[in-house]
């Protein structure tokens, strides 16, 4: 299983080295070579528990 972080805070490049390592992961394992296309998603979406951008956080 590969860990998800946060990518707020991280330069373009690291974004870009965390999603290729991602991406091979997924080909090794289940044949997936790319996604349909990188979004950007509101931090309050966040999934990661405890994360400092969720409004649940933020006391």
């Amino acid at each position: 299983m590969v860990q998800p972080i946060h990518c707020m805070g991280l330069v373009p490049s690291q974004v870009h080295t965390y999603v290729r390592n991602l991406l091979a992961l997924l080909d090794e394992r289940y044949g997936i070579r790319k996604f349909a296309s990188q979004e950007r998603f509101d931090p309050e979406l966040c999934p990661i528990r405890p994360c400092i951008h969720h409004p649940t956080s933020k006391r």
